[in-house]
């Protein structure tokens, strides 16, 4: 068995590092189906590179200004999970099946 350490000081580069950021988990229960359909196609699109699809839900990086972080076509619900998460700090989402539901955002039943 290899065991590999780390060069002094590498946690702490890390740690430090200005290109960090905090995603933010949440539950496609908030998400409306057309929600659903809509990031799968667009995580299909190799010309998008803001969304990831995972087998039980989606990374979503969001930008650094509020309205840049809107999508036409999306509902409500999701637009204002998106702009909310960045405003409280977070520079991505993690919508997924088993994430947080909050009080704050409408639940959807499917």
């Amino acid at each position: 068995q290899i065991e590999q350490k780390l060069d002094d000081g590498v946690e702490n580069e890390l740690a430090s590092s200005s290109d960090q950021y905090k995603t933010l988990g949440v539950s496609t229960s908030h998400l409306t189906i057309d929600d659903l359909k809509a990031l799968e196609e667009i995580a299909d699109d190799l010309n998008c590179n803001m969304i990831l699809s995972r087998d039980t839900g989606w990374f979503v990086k969001l930008y650094d200004e509020p309205f840049d972080n809107f999508h036409k076509g999306m509902s409500e619900s999701f637009n204002k999970i998106l702009i909310g998460a960045l405003s409280a700090g977070y520079r991505m989402v993690e919508f997924d099946c088993d994430a947080t539901e909050y009080k704050t955002f409408k639940v959807f039943a499917h």
